[in-house]
């Protein structure tokens, strides 16, 4: 007995189907790039995690340097000590914004009728090479971020070191979505 490539015959659509499940076949290219892909993405993200844990310190640092306590004299502390420590939450925020995007960008749909207009395991190779190049980005702001203390902060503005860094950060975001939302073949 031979067996068809094409699946034509019903007793070799029903052993892929059991050794195999639904059509999710682990060894598959397509599905090794994609869960490559994943991975990628999560330690992008985890290196975004790790700069807004950073932040959350040097926040802590500086609410403990900089900012009185309250006294009768003084019962409100100094106007620019304060807006110093609203950027380093600003930016702190944005971080971890960034990071969730990252974390929650799409893979391309495991379906019939997008297979039919892109070539799926090119279109997740790019996706992999884009997303890498995720990984070089974050760590750096993860490197910059760590390396602040509350002085530094308090004697210039850092937040300016990592500014064009979230940028491009944001832009490669954006183009990963133009990527998948068009046709490719």
């Amino acid at each position: 007995m031979s067996i068809d490539s094409d699946g034509s015959n019903p007793v070799v659509r029903a052993m892929q189907v059991l050794l195999f499940g639904t059509g999710y076949n682990f060894y598959n290219k397509g599905n090794m790039a994609r869960a490559d892909d994943l991975l990628i993405r999560q330690q992008a993200g985890a290196r975004l995690s790790d700069a807004a844990h950073s932040l959350q310190i040097l926040e802590t640092d500086y609410r403990t340097a900089f900012i009185p306590r309250s006294t009768r004299d003084q019962p409100f502390p100094p106007a620019d000590a304060m807006e110093k420590l609203r950027s380093i939450e600003r930016l702190r925020q944005k971080i971890s914004g960034i990071e969730g995007d990252i974390r929650g960008m799409p893979a391309p749909a495991q379906d019939k009728f997008w297979m039919r207009l892109r070539d799926e395991l090119d279109l997740l190779n790019r996706l992999i090479y884009l997303d890498s190049q995720l990984i070089e980005q974050t760590s750096s702001i993860a490197k910059t971020v760590a390396g602040w203390t509350a002085q530094r902060w308090h004697d210039s503005d850092l937040g300016g070191e990592v500014a064009p860094a979230l940028q491009e950060l944001v832009a490669a975001i954006g183009y990963r979505g133009q990527l998948l939302s068009q046709p490719l073949r």
